[in-house]
């Protein structure tokens, strides 16, 4: 078939033209290579024999791991520019491979990036914790930038801040190596057991503080309860308990071989072991190895020693226990052998050391929380740590109770720490409440105790007065709260006397005519009833704890111990025998008289407190000391509003009621409506000047600002015989002294030098509305300081 040349060219551009998908299909060297499922693995932290592996999801933001934004140094057709990337920060994914090993990296640490293409690249771990680096691992598929090879298994590259070098984009990345400060790879032999510094420090129970020269820094090691679980060391230890000869078999792990799987420290046989309890009893900071009963060197865990007397010791072979059986010598009705493992410490929450010692004392170290090791045996002082406190929903502090002896602390002072060590603080059980928010805080121990570490409680109903509950800290936070005997009716009987029964008691509550106005009946957690007269009210003492000594009731109050009960108990302090010391053992001398344990709820006509006072603890009793003048009532209820706004009205009606002010007037402002609770109150004030309003308006309704509160006060002190004049200051000490109104700088000044307003961090806030709690202090300190 002859073709023209028309023909042919309209065939040789078809021909094209459908060879253009074929092309367009063809993969070249440059192109990215295809992203990987979302669950699958395509980066790791490795160190040692342990791996910890990360999905393409997790590095590209939409796993566990925040989202990251950031620009990078980037050449673009061979010019030197920024491009920005989102990914991961690799800080969070080197610290979850941390908490997943059981580990922590030290800061010298080298990284050695991973990559397919074999490019080397190292950096530190102090690197990739700076944050000011950025370093980010960017989840974006790699292009194979190699015209000879290929990278199918990149999917990630690490980037960093501020590099213009190869560091700044690692491409083909597929993980991190963590090797040791010399370059070395880190060593996990011996069982799984090995340890490097760290651990799962927010699960743990137990630390091991290791201080190899004087002047390095301590290494941490922390220890679950699955940590030391493992181990399943068992040694039995022989001593005299209070002139009882007994044996515990403790379980748990030997210190011996807690410190032999320790990898990265330098530990030798003659550094000292220190004991870190609770309280810091067993510290010895200061007593030389050779006299010490509660110190050990490392070699003395596995073999004996010489005594400073010459005489031979067994090896200490201190266990760590979780668990403990006690057998006894001479078993009897006091002492008898276990029938089950037990909580090595009682439950207290803490751990319990054994060592091979004769005396209980030396032998046994309670609520144990680490041990340190030092090549001196002084680094330890058992003065350092944090302070535990507990607080209700409602802001009213708590007493915390000692699990082990049932003590109740207002705050506990915990010295068993090293200063700059992490220790996860758990929330202490408290009777009758849970806890609202976390169940346990990871702190850095402090230089003392200045750390604090508060828990916050939802309380459950401890007694019903009436209608209205009250938990055990609101019902210890009553105005009428105190103890019987006092302080000072002790000292006006002279020597030692109490409440006779073992020890000597001070009670703490509140008289039952405090609570009831008229009749009251009693009732118990059982269903059963008191009857109480009005005209007995008085006999009767509500108790929510007590205070007991050994010796005395006039021993101070800070050595005696206070309890806490777990429900009311009612007394009748004249009924019991109030006896000296010296016959506190006669026949018929008995402790006070309980009319009834367990109370649940008290009936009649109640004496009204307020349930909302809890944060307000600087108001508290300017508010209940203007409530017993009848100056103020609450918002309803048992509630008084602190935090509220004080209306206009309200303020004029304080203000008249406190300081009792009379006038005739025929008149009243516009928007004072006839009938109200304010309006005689306005009308007075008007009257005598002191509410001038806008001319013909009040606003009785509108929150009232400081300075507008501050110059009514003002007004009625003038009139009521107080020269006000004579108190004025300069103001120029308060920042926000230029917002004060001109009509409002006399009265100002004056109530600052009077003291009846202070201002907060060097403001008056003029133009701030006062709250019900504001009002209360600066209304009863005028009525206390200006008579």
């Amino acid at each position: 078939m002859k073709l023209t040349k028309r023909l042919l060219v309209v065939l040789l551009a078809l021909t094209l033209v459908l060879a253009l998908p074929a092309l367009a299909m063809a993969k070249t060297s440059s192109d990215p290579i295809e992203a990987p499922a979302g669950n699958q693995a395509v980066f790791s932290v490795q160190a040692g024999d342990r791996t910890v592996d990360f999905t393409w999801d997790e590095i590209s933001g939409k796993g566990a791991y925040a989202s990251f934004t950031n620009s990078y140094a980037a050449k673009v057709n061979g010019e030197q520019t920024t491009q920005e990337w989102t990914g991961v920060k690799l800080a969070d994914l080197l610290a979850a491979a941390e908490k997943q090993m059981g580990v922590s990296f030290a800061a010298d640490y080298k990284i050695s990036a991973i990559a397919a293409d074999g490019f080397v690249s190292v950096f530190t771990v102090a690197d990739v914790k700076d944050a000011a680096n950025n370093f980010m691992v960017a989840g974006e598929p790699c292009s194979n930038y190699d015209d000879e090879k290929t990278y199918p298994d990149s999917y990630a590259r690490i980037l960093k801040t501020a590099e213009t070098s190869n560091l700044a984009n690692i491409r083909c990345v597929t993980g991190i190596k963590v090797l040791d400060a010399a370059g070395k790879e880190l060593d996990f032999s011996g069982g799984g057991k090995a340890k490097i510094q760290g651990g799962d420090v927010a699960n743990s129970v137990f630390y091991i503080a290791v201080k190899e020269t004087a002047d390095s820094p301590y290494k941490f090691y922390y220890y679950t309860r699955a940590d030391l679980n493992a181990y399943d060391d068992r040694y039995d230890f022989k001593y005299v308990d209070h002139s009882v000869p007994k044996t515990v078999t403790g379980r748990g792990a030997s210190l011996a071989n807690l410190i032999a799987d320790i990898s990265d420290a330098k530990i030798t046989g003659d550094m000292i072991v220190q004991y870190a309890e609770s309280d810091g009893y067993h510290a010895d900071a200061a007593t030389a190895i050779e006299d010490s009963a509660y110190k050990d060197k490392v070699a003395w865990l596995t073999s004996t020693h010489v005594t400073s007397g010459g005489d031979t010791a067994a090896a200490v072979q201190t266990m760590v226990c979780l668990t403990s059986w006690t057998k006894y010598d001479n078993p009897d009705e006091n002492n008898q052998d276990s029938t089950e493992w037990e909580d090595a410490d009682l439950n207290s929450g803490y751990l319990r050391a054994y060592r091979q010692r004769d005396d209980a004392n030396s032998a046994v170290i309670k609520t144990l929380m680490g041990v340190v090791i030092s090549p001196s045996g002084d680094v330890f002082t058992g003065k350092d740590g944090y302070t535990l406190t507990a607080k209700s929903t409602n802001g009213q502090p708590m007493r915390i109770i000692e699990p082990s002896t049932g003590i109740a602390y207002a705050s506990q002072k915990v010295t068993g720490l090293v200063p700059g060590m992490q220790y996860a603080v758990k929330a202490p059980a408290i009777t009758g409440a849970t806890v609202s928010g976390p169940a346990s805080l990871v702190i850095t121990a402090g230089d003392g105790t200045d750390t604090k570490a508060e828990f916050t409680y939802k309380e459950n109903t401890w007694l019903t007065v009436a209608d209205t509950a009250y938990s055990l800290s609101a019902f210890e936070a009553l105005p009428t709260f105190t103890q019987t005997p006092t302080v000072d009716e002790v000292s006006a009987h002279g020597t030692p006397y109490g409440y006779y029964n073992a020890m000597y008691y001070r009670y703490t509550g509140v008289w039952l005519n405090d609570l009831i106005t008229g009749d009251a009946v009693l009732k118990a957690a059982d269903g059963t009833t008191v009857n109480v007269a009005a005209a007995d009210t008085e006999k009767y003492f509500i108790v929510s704890g007590y205070t007991a000594s050994k010796s005395s009731t006039n021993v101070s109050e800070g050595k005696r111990y206070t309890y806490a009960l777990a429900q009311p108990q009612v007394i009748i302090p004249g009924e019991g025998t109030l006896v000296g010391e010296a016959e506190a053992g006669a026949e018929g001398n008995k402790k006070v008289g309980v009319a009834m344990d367990k109370l649940q709820a008290i009936q009649g006509d109640p004496v009204l407190y307020f349930t909302d006072l809890g944060n307000y603890a600087w108001a508290k009793d300017a508010i209940y000391d203007l409530m017993d003048k009848g100056v103020v009532k609450g918002v309803g209820g048992t509630s008084y509003g602190p935090a509220q706004n004080i209306k206009r009205g309200d303020f004029m009606l304080m203000l008249v009621r406190a300081y009792d002010l009379k006038a005739e007037f025929s008149e009243n402002f516009k928007d004072v409506a006839a009938g109200s609770y304010y309006y005689d109150a306005i009308g007075i004030a008007k009257a005598a000047g002191i509410a001038q309003g806008d001319g013909a308006s009040f606003h009785p309704e509108a929150p009232i600002t400081r300075q507008e509160a501050m110059a009514l006060l003002y007004r009625t002190l003038n009139i009521t015989d107080h020269d006000m004049s004579s108190y004025s200051v300069a103001l120029n000490t308060f920042t926000d002294v230029d917002k004060v109104a001109d009509w409002a700088v006399e009265p100002i000044s004056a109530l600052v030098g009077a003291k009846i307003i202070q201002g907060s961090n060097d403001q008056l806030n003029p133009l701030g509305n006062m709250t019900r709690a504001e009002m209360a202090v600066a209304l009863d300190k005028a009525l206390l300081n200006l008579k």
